[in-house]
């Protein structure tokens, strides 16, 4: 039987985020003629922390969110 390991979570956890790379899907030309066009960017992002808990990626989405929706009130 195997054990599953429950990270605790960490009061004085740090973590780096970086930009591993990026893709970027941008149509040049609707086909449609629409004035609005969908585009894609995907990022890949490295999480360097000493904790092992999913809470850092809570953390920064939820930071990321936020920051989402204060840039579309522009």
């Amino acid at each position: 039987m195997s054990i599953y390991y429950i990270p605790k979570d960490k009061t004085n956890s740090k973590t780096q985020i970086m930009i591993a790379g990026y893709e970027i899907a941008n149509p040049t030309f609707s086909e449609n003629l629409e004035p609005v066009g969908e585009s894609q960017l995907t990022l890949h992002l490295n999480f360097i922390s000493n904790d092992y808990s999913p809470n850092k990626f809570t953390k920064f989405l939820d930071a990321f969110n936020n920051f989402l929706q204060e840039y579309n009130k522009l």
